[in-house]
């Protein structure tokens, strides 16, 4: 006997896609429909449409869906945005706010955004920025979905036996050092040359501790790249032997969290991420990053027992990882470690600490002049901002245009008294008119290039709002006048960045891997 057969229920659709309505053919109701997906074709639901439930969505789309946001909580508590713009508060339509604030302009890209491997990310990178572009360029398009053509993760690194010999020769041991200190990270020094040196004698003792080894063979693996080849000919795989030697020697050690361990993780991403290897750095960086928050090297409290030259180097330290945050965060457009809202430590300063500091760290031999010490602190406020832009305009729930016109003339102002406060550091000319030193003109062209990085950063959104086709109809006049000031600082930015490129690569200076992966995020 068959089986009995049970009428199905009548599948109520309240709303069709705009394909399908136009067409007037029945419609599955979800996103992308039954018949898009059969034809190929991109499926959207734009028309106008005032009744039903929000579309489902089905598994194989993201939730998140750009019309859904809320503004900003400090301005507007209990409001919403619609699906069509309208503003929403405890079920009613208030048409009393304006449309600059109704809309907001940072928008989010609305589709998952992944690589090749499905790593995500986010709308602070670089991705992200050009899919925005593409959009305003072909406004018909519909997307659900966007895989990009290339993938974030490493190559696999070599593996090593630790237990094979990674003996480093006295003499071999000492230039590495220096050029870790002269060339490596002339800007943001977060080591101390006494304490080093110090080290350097006792590094192949057995009594000599895990974390301070591991920290010189992360600091040798950095500074490999920028050793004079003739003099001491060096295989990439010394690079690789040493990182692997400091890694094991971390993953051995079980004793509380210290400064060394923290220095020997940020040496080991700086290293990571000149060789391209981007998971493996984000991944040791969320290791050193959740280290120095477990002991407080975020806050003033953790050095207020320290001596002068241990206070600047919790402090360079911080920094040193605070800057590497802002660039994982640019370029991978993920969320950062660290929260400004948190951080209670101070800047490096140019005092006694300072002094101590950077008059120790002077190599018997080392051409960088004095005023490196201020490089280092224009660098790390210069990040500081930096730091505040991603956090205000490249959140979760985006600024509305009116606040995001704020947040880049704050960050505008913010940039040219940094400018005022370092322009003995950051000008290509001096009084004399002689021509500037070689380390000097490098620390220059740097900051230089991270300073105009930062307007591009603080500012593109509002170069791809003023292309818009609503512009006229939804900015007032005041809004404009701002938003073409504001544009045209970051194109300035842009054509300065173009014009330094060419004459590093003339004058054929070297800028390392970490510096250049700096300064190149936010682009």
């Amino acid at each position: 006997m068959a089986p009995p057969v049970y009428a199905r229920g009548r599948l109520r659709v309240t709303r069709a896609c705009d394909r399908c309505k136009k067409r007037k053919i029945r419609c599955s109701g979800v996103q992308p429909c039954e018949r898009c997906i059969s034809c190929n074709q991109p499926c959207a639901y734009n028309a106008p449409y005032a009744r039903g439930q929000r579309v489902p969505q089905v598994s194989t789309v993201p939730d998140f869906d750009i019309t859904q946001h809320t503004l900003n909580l400090d301005s507007a508590p209990t409001a919403a945005v619609s699906p069509q713009g309208s503003t929403l508060s405890k079920g009613t339509i208030s048409p009393l706010i304006p449309a600059s604030t109704r809309r907001p302009t940072c928008l989010p890209v609305e589709l998952t955004l992944t690589d090749l491997d499905g790593h995500y990310l986010g709308p602070s990178s670089e991705a992200a920025f050009m899919l925005r572009v593409q959009r305003l360029l072909n406004p018909s398009e519909s997307f659900s979905h966007i895989s990009l053509p290339f993938s974030l993760a490493d190559e696999q690194l070599p593996i090593i036996d630790p237990s094979l010999d990674c003996t480093v020769p006295d003499e071999l041991a000492s230039h590495l050092a220096q050029a870790f200190f002269e060339h490596a990270i002339p800007i943001g020094q977060f080591l101390h040359w006494p304490t080093v040196e110090a080290g350097l004698s006792d590094l192949q003792s057995p009594s000599f501790p895990r974390p301070e080894k591991a920290l010189m063979y992360a600091m040798f693996t950095v500074a490999i790249p920028y050793m004079g080849s003739a003099t001491y000919p060096i295989q990439t795989s010394t690079a690789q032997r040493y990182f692997a030697t400091s890694e094991s020697l971390l993953n051995e050690h079980h004793r509380p969290i210290n400064l060394a361990t923290i220095q020997a993780r940020l040496c080991q991403c700086i290293w990571l991420l000149g060789e391209s290897h981007f998971d493996k750095c984000w991944d040791l960086f969320g290791v050193a990053a959740r280290q120095a928050l477990a002991i407080g090297l975020h806050q003033l409290s953790c050095v207020s027992i320290f001596g002068s030259v241990d206070v600047e180097s919790y402090r360079r330290t911080f920094w040193a990882l605070y800057t590497l945050d802002n660039l994982l965060s640019i370029t991978l457009g993920r969320p950062k470690v660290f929260n400004n809202l948190d951080i209670d430590q101070d800047l490096p300063s140019l005092g006694k600490e300072s002094d101590d500091f950077e008059g120790g760290a002077r190599l018997p031999n080392c051409t960088a002049p004095p005023a490196a010490a201020l490089a280092t602190v224009a660098y790390f406020r210069l990040s500081w901002i930096t730091g505040k832009v991603l956090q205000n305009s490249y959140s979760r729930h985006p600024p509305s245009l009116t606040e995001q016109i704020d947040i880049a003339m704050n960050c505008s102002a913010s940039l040219k008294g940094w400018r005022e406060a370092f322009s003995s550091i950051i000008s290509t000319e001096n009084s004399t008119n002689e021509p500037l030193s070689p380390i000097v003109q490098l620390q220059a062209d740097f900051l230089n290039l991270v300073h105009s990085h930062t307007i591009v950063l603080a500012n593109r959104f509002l170069l791809l709002e003023k292309l818009a086709p609503d512009y006229e109809t939804t900015t007032s006049a005041d809004e404009r006048r701002k938003i073409d000031t504001l544009v045209g600082e970051c194109v300035t930015a842009a054509m300065d960045i173009i014009t330094v490129f060419p004459d590093i690569d003339r004058m054929e200076r070297i800028i390392g891997g970490h510096w250049v992966r700096c300064v190149a995020g936010p682009i």
